[in-house]
């Protein structure tokens, strides 16, 4: 009883320290997401899209979406989904305070830990608390859960709770929990082979949590099956991957993959900047063809896989050693190498195997987002963090090890722990130095999103459409309290959302049946930041602009309001 009291206490001890934590960098740093999708999802969950919450988000689960959906319909005075990923972050860092505490028995020692823990947090990884994104949020709490997976017994309580992150990191972001398969798999056969744990729970637990995942996997399924959704949901995966991983080739050089489709160079522009909506159905007949047609260009060259994977492996290996992917992998990858020599020197070679092997695994996943072209800033961040929880939960099994020394062969590696604290703290304050000023500037700028929808719901008899190019520099802030208009009278030219059910909806409540007709109506305007753009949609469409209104951003950003004639 003592012993679960105790537990308990520093169960709810670790999540008090990770609120603390949150309110201190909230009252220092404005938050500010990474990426327009989380304002833009964000927007279809609280309703200002179609004017009523929605379950259907596209990018994130159906019960995820739809359970943020019903707060909104609650009250949309908060920020819920803002809010329920900070959370969610804040609950994730409580659960790997409360894990690293088995490290030590003595509570000084446990509250050392914890405090290296946030330091080392704010000195790498702070960016996943203030520079917010769906994707990184998964990624964060898909740490959680291997972590509290590998360092915790098997019963039904560890089951449940890893169960839970495990299926929360799914709901939130699916791709990633592909990603954090592989090494948990490992961690699964670390725990039959290496501690030899052949019970029937310890076996069996994987799969029961896998069943749930399949039960919300069928639930997202079905509820995108309907209604339309299906044909939208094929049409989103060519898109993505025309957008994400083959890129669009250039018209010039390339005619061959767009004249035999009827894609003149006007409508390749249109494509190419994103506005494609105004090119009616014309991208959802083309698309599939295109990826068809650059899949034959490549065996027409005789561009093979292999010659793809060799040019992967040079990019990866030569970011690797400039540094590409930032300090915080940069020091994982030195950790990992010296974790493996440290083992082999304590003849723990089933251990160093361990190691080896997950390692490959990490850089195999890393070799196939270079192989595609993805390592952006957030699949960087994810893969970061993957590898986070190989090291953590090595340094868990060390911890067997290192309890066998002597103290006097400590003392000189407690030296090098207060150094090593000493300069920790020297970077963790640096870092959120850094992050304090770049996210000051950050939220001012990003306050231009709010300044057009006030500027539009001014003006509810209008539709306004959207450049595209111009939005994504929109990210938005993160709030508590949600102040935006309740309904966005503006709709974006082509964007992920584009062609769904919400988006005819939308079109629909303004009676638009074709954007490329209605675009010079007397209540229609387009707002632009970049030229280029403008003359791309005058190129395709043949119409003249004025210069009717303009809205004042920061830094006298100048976003221009337009009527086509």
């Amino acid at each position: 009883m003592l012993k679960n009291k105790k537990k308990m206490a520093e169960f709810i001890g670790s999540m008090m320290i990770s609120a603390i934590l949150f309110l201190i960098i909230y009252k220092f740093i404005p938050i500010v997401y990474s990426t327009n999708d989380d304002r833009m999802i964000a927007e279809i969950i609280s309703g200002q899209f179609t004017g009523k919450p929605e379950g259907y988000a596209i990018q994130m689960t159906f019960g995820f979406t739809w359970f943020l959906s019903k707060l909104y319909e609650i009250t949309r005075s908060l920020n819920w989904y803002g809010i329920v990923l900070i959370g969610s972050q804040i609950f994730s860092f409580g659960t790997i305070l409360y894990r690293l505490q088995n490290f030590e028995e003595k509570l000084w020692k446990k509250g050392v830990l914890c405090l290296t823990a946030i330091m080392i947090f704010i000195a790498l990884w702070l960016k996943v608390y203030v520079q917010m994104t769906y994707t990184s949020t998964a990624a964060f709490v898909g740490l959680a859960a291997i972590f509290w997976y590998a360092s915790s017994k098997t019963n039904v309580r560890n089951i449940l709770m890893v169960g839970f992150l495990a299926n929360l990191a799914f709901s939130i972001r699916p791709n990633v929990f592909y990603m954090l398969l592989p090494a948990t798999g490992l961690i699964y056969l670390w725990k039959l082979i290496g501690k030899k744990q052949l019970d029937k729970l310890t076996i069996t637990a994987p799969f029961m949590m896998l069943a749930v995942t399949a039960c919300l996997f069928v639930i997202n399924a079905a509820a995108y099956s309907q209604d339309g959704w299906k044909e939208f949901m094929e049409f989103f995966g060519h898109r993505t991957d025309i957008y994400d991983f083959y890129d669009l080739a250039d018209y010039e050089e390339r005619p061959e993959l767009y004249d035999p489709y009827g894609i003149d160079e006007t409508e390749y522009d249109m494509i190419r900047v994103y506005n494609y909506t105004v090119m009616g159905d014309t991208p959802k007949e083309f698309f599939p063809q295109y990826i068809e047609a650059y899949q034959e260009m490549e065996e027409a060259e005789g561009i093979t896989v292999a010659e793809k994977i060799a040019d992967a492996v040079k990019t990866f290996t030569a970011d690797v050693f400039s540094n590409s992917y930032g300090v915080e992998n940069t020091v994982l990858f030195a950790a990992v190498i010296v974790l493996f020599l440290w083992i082999l020197w304590k003849n723990q070679y089933l251990l160093a195997l361990y190691v080896a092997v997950q390692c490959a695994a990490v850089c195999a996943l890393w070799l196939y987002f270079t192989y595609w072209g993805r390592t952006i800033g957030r699949i960087q961040v994810s893969m970061s963090l993957i590898l986070l929880a190989v090291v953590l939960h090595v340094l868990y099994e060390l911890q067997f090890v290192r309890k066998s020394e002597t103290e006097g062969k400590m003392k000189w590696k407690q030296a090098a722990m207060i150094l090593s604290g000493c300069i920790l703290f020297l970077a963790a304050i640096i870092n959120f130095r850094d992050y304090r000023f770049e996210n000051i500037e950050k939220a001012h700028r990003y306050s231009d999103i709010q300044t057009i929808k006030e500027y539009c719901a001014q003006n509810p008899e209008n539709l306004y459409y959207m450049d595209v190019a111009t939005m994504t520099d929109l990210y938005g802030r993160f709030t508590i309290k949600n102040t935006e208009p309740e309904y966005i009278n503006y709709i974006q030219l082509g964007d992920w959302s584009a062609y769904c059910p919400h988006y005819e909806e939308k079109l629909e409540r303004h009676g638009v049946k074709n954007i490329a007709e209605t675009i010079t109506d007397e209540n229609t305007y387009v707002i632009m930041l970049h030229n280029y753009q403008l003359q791309c949609l005058k190129d395709y469409l043949g119409v003249e602009e004025s210069w009717e209104k303009t809205i004042w951003g920061v830094g006298d950003t100048v976003y221009a309001v337009y009527q086509f004639h």
